[in-house]
């Protein structure tokens, strides 16, 4: 059984910072109720944070004016959940009380949308 030293724990990633929450929450295993991480639990504060970076981003990089850097992002994020797709579906699986069957359609149809992925401008 992991011990709470082992077992991840999710944060926040705003403006190119991890960042933990006053609150922390618990996700757990509904078949099992056992503790699979934690997470920072994030309110209106870092809410707020979250959308003046990306509005910063949005506006003093050329993220919005560059649709190949935004496809390039999604093929990346896309590379990068097949590298981890089997600790995914065992991960979302575990979470949500899901098959591994349905769990993986829902992993690689996120990871096959990046080849039909509509960018505009």
């Amino acid at each position: 059984m992991p011990t709470s030293a082992t077992l991840p724990h999710a944060r926040h990633y705003i403006d190119g910072q991890w960042q933990d929450s006053v609150s922390c929450g618990e996700s757990r295993n509904p078949a099992t109720n056992g503790l699979l991480g934690t997470f920072a639990d994030g309110g209106a504060q870092e809410a707020r944070s979250a959308v003046a970076a990306a509005r910063r981003a949005f506006h003093s990089t050329a993220w919005s004016r560059d649709r190949h850097r935004r496809a390039a992002a999604l093929h990346e994020l896309a590379d990068r959940l097949e590298h981890r797709k089997e600790e995914l579906i065992t991960l979302l699986a575990r979470e949500n009380g899901k098959v591994l069957a349905e769990a993986a359609l829902e992993v690689e149809g996120t990871i096959r949308s990046r080849g039909t992925l509509i960018v505009f401008r």
